[in-house]
């Protein structure tokens, strides 16, 4: 078993280095009028360039994650394109999920969140967030 080792350097944090993996975007926002979303994308240095993004009113079910997840272009890089292994896609849903659940219950105080890029590694491996940004009101 491998040990995690994590230090906090006044204002840094070492962490271990993410598996690799296929970068997806996730995130939240809450809406004045509509109330809150969840968005997923193609993520890292993809997310701008490729626009493949889509947002959902939260919550979510595990089976609209699902939907939202194989209805992106990106799809094909989460099922293994070119010979890659197929990625986590349920793992990375159930993440979406969760982000929902999170937002709707906090929708007081949060007006975005930002995960980019998430890594999904191999069917069974989960997901690494790399990178987190929270927007309050």
């Amino acid at each position: 078993m491998r040990s995690r080792v994590t230090v906090g350097l006044d204002g840094f944090l070492v962490e271990e280095m993410a598996s690799p993996g296929v970068e997806m975007i996730a995130g939240a926002l809450v809406d004045d009028d509509l109330g809150p979303f969840v968005l997923t994308g193609t993520g890292g240095i993809h997310a701008e360039v490729l626009g493949d993004a889509t947002l959902w009113p939260a919550p979510l079910s595990l089976d609209d994650a699902l939907a939202l997840v194989d209805g992106l272009r990106g799809a094909t890089l989460l099922a293994g394109a070119r010979g890659a292994p197929p990625a986590d896609r349920e793992a990375f849903s159930r993440c979406l999920v969760a982000l929902g659940d999170f937002v709707v219950a906090h929708e007081a105080e949060i007006r975005e969140i930002d995960l980019n890029p998430v890594i999904v590694g191999r069917t069974g491996e989960g997901v690494c967030v790399v990178d987190a940004a929270i927007i309050l009101r």
